[in-house]
Formats: C-alpha cells, sequence, structure tokens
C-alpha cells in the first residue's frame, strides 16, 4: 500500500478530578498534583492499570500479561484536551452505531452531528462557558502531533 494513513487514537479518561465545590482546594490540588505526577503514574502503569495521560509513564515495562503492548507507539495519537459541552443527543456514539446499522445514512449522519456539535461548541463559547482558544491547536496535524511534555 501507500503507508501509514492515520494514526490510531488513544482515548484518555479522566481518571481523578475534584469537585469545584470543595472545601479544601489546597489540599485536592497537592494530591491531583501527586496522582499525575510521572513517577506515581509510572507506577500505575507498570502495575497494569492501563495508559496514563502522563505520555513518559508509559515506559513498556510492565510484568502484568499485555501491558507492555499497551505503551503507545509512534502510530498511536493521543488527541488534544477536547472541551466539555452540555449533553448532546444524539451524541457521536449513537450516531457511529447509526451509521453501522445503516451504512447509507452515513453522509447525512456525520453532517448532522458535526452541525449539531458545532452549534453546541458556538452556544458555550457565546455564553461564555468555556474559550474556544483553550482548545485550538495551531497547525494541528493528527499524523505527526505529539502532546506537550
Amino acid at each position: 500500500d501507500t503507508g501509514q494513513a492515520g494514526r490510531h487514537q488513544q482515548g484518555m479518561g479522566d481518571r481523578y478530578t475534584v469537585s469545584s465545590a470543595t472545601e479544601k482546594k489546597d489540599q485536592a490540588w497537592e494530591l491531583l498534583k501527586f496522582l499525575y505526577s510521572p513517577a506515581t503514574m509510572t507506577t500505575m502503569y507498570e502495575r497494569g492499570m492501563g495508559v496514563m495521560g502522563v505520555a513518559a509513564a508509559n515506559t513498556g515495562e510492565s510484568a502484568v500479561r499485555g501491558i507492555p503492548l499497551l505503551a503507545p507507539t509512534e502510530r498511536d495519537l493521543i488527541t488534544p484536551p477536547e472541551p466539555e459541552l452540555p449533553t448532546i443527543t444524539p451524541d457521536y456514539q449513537t450516531v457511529f452505531q447509526a451509521i453501522f446499522d445503516d451504512p447509507a445514512s452515513m453522509d447525512q449522519q456525520l453532517t448532522n452531528v458535526e452541525r449539531v456539535y458545532n452549534e453546541t461548541l458556538d452556544k458555550a463559547v457565546a455564553d461564555g462557558l468555556l474559550k474556544l482558544e483553550e482548545f485550538v491547536v495551531p497547525d494541528f496535524d493528527p499524523m505527526t502531533w505529539q502532546p506537550p511534555q
């Protein structure tokens, strides 16, 4: 073939979060700094707790069967953060399932979900719920982009 045409998206979850309403923000921040430190994330990776959001933690070193193979490679893409939007119906997962169920609907389904997501994003920006510039990656190229270290 003509070579690599894409990359596999690695999904990173919001493993640990703290409520904005907590009365102990300073202590909560110290805890998050500890949990997301390269040392802690490396230990978690090596104990088989999955692929970590801190890239340096994915050492490929683990005694857990199969875990070394989970370390991201140059073909994996850890995507930039996405804005948190209000619930969208149907969500993209439902749209993907609808496409699998009826492949002929793909163009229309994708056009609709793109429109709804963009309208929701525009409204969130207009309402001051988020700042678009915090989510724009200049010259984003999914074939070469790497998260900041």
